[in-house]
Order: C-alpha cells, then sequence, then structure tokens
C-alpha cells in the first residue's frame, strides 16, 4: 500500500512538473497571468 502511495505520489509530480512547463511557456507570451488561474489550470488537468 505504501509503495502504490508513492508511486501516486511521483506521478502527480511529474504531472504537475510537466504542466508547469507549460504554463511557463504560455506566460511568456501572457505574463500577466495570475497565481489562481495557473492553480485553477494545474488543477484542472489533475481531476
Amino acid at each position: 500500500m505504501k509503495s502504490f502511495f508513492i508511486f501516486t505520489l511521483i506521478l502527480v509530480v511529474a504531472m504537475v512538473a510537466l504542466r508547469l512547463t507549460t504554463l511557463g511557456l504560455w506566460l511568456d507570451a501572457s505574463s500577466d497571468t495570475s497565481w489562481t488561474e495557473i492553480l485553477a489550470a494545474i488543477l484542472d488537468t489533475s481531476a
């Protein structure tokens, strides 16, 4: 059970990191995006 939790944690971190890099590229184009919009976008993809 513990190994499953660790695997899930790594998977979530990897997804968030991937999302952050794409958002980082996207933020270069529109720099006036707020952190709440970024968090909403991250939560959208994880759900």
